[in-house]
């Protein structure tokens, strides 16, 4: 994986937590173009709660890009996989990007770097 944005506000989450964006491959290669992401691009968004000088995992927010469209994972900071209607929410607001992928995480910073993201 690649980090594609640099640590910023996760918007559209409530701005209960800051977020890292992580690329795989084939996500990186069209990183820097609009329109849709071609199918097995998969995006991370390594969520971290504020809290002052202490802030702690909050989990993992999983896009991949399959035939048909995305699908949804959160992996919470306990290591438990959820990919059940509670994310509902997240496909339909989703649905409202271009491409399912809001410019501002596309946008979030140039500076890449190639480490697995981490918990």
């Amino acid at each position: 994986m690649t980090q594609v944005g640099n640590r910023s506000l996760s918007q559209g989450h409530a701005q209960r937590f800051d977020g890292v964006v992580w690329a795989n491959s084939t996500a990186v290669k069209v990183w820097d173009t609009p329109g849709d992401m071609p199918v097995g691009a998969m995006l991370v968004e390594e969520a971290i709660v504020r809290e002052g000088p202490n802030d702690r995992p909050g989990g993992l927010l999983v896009m991949e890009k399959r035939d048909a469209g995305w699908r949804f994972v959160v992996v919470t900071a306990e290591g438990d996989v959820v990919s059940d209607a509670r994310l509902a929410a997240c496909e339909t607001c989703h649905r409202e990007a271009r491409g399912g992928v809001f410019p501002l995480a596309r946008d979030a910073g140039s500076e890449t770097k190639e480490t697995p993201p981490s918990r």
